[in-house]
């Protein structure tokens, strides 16, 4: 990765989470966006207990262990959900933004 994790996460500036905070935008943008990183993260903690799960198994000789393949679809699905996920963090961020500047002008 050519980004540290900090640099991937876009904050969100001060006056816009005061405008919220204070009513002044509509915060379903901000709702939606949560509530789809809720589900995202809980299915990506099972999945992170199944792949750990599958490491033990290996170490311990088991045969009936996930292939090479599918461990690697697993991952590469939770990479580019990751992926998914940045961008939404990014639009919804521009949203805010967007709208903290109109409510700027009708006040």
């Amino acid at each position: 990765m050519d980004k540290s994790l900090k640099d991937c996460i876009p904050i969100l500036r001060d006056d816009v989470l005061r405008a919220a905070s204070h009513g002044r935008m509509n915060a379903l943008p901000f709702a939606k966006f949560t509530n789809q990183a809720g589900t995202i993260f809980n299915g990506f903690g099972v999945l992170i207990e199944l792949l750990q799960v599958d490491q033990l198994k290996k170490s311990n000789g088991a045969v009936d262990t996930l292939t090479g393949y599918e461990t690697d679809a697993l991952l590469s699905m939770m990479r580019e959900t990751c992926c998914i996920m940045y961008d939404s963090a990014e639009e919804v961020a521009e949203w805010a933004e967007k709208r903290l500047a109109e409510v700027a002008i009708h006040e």
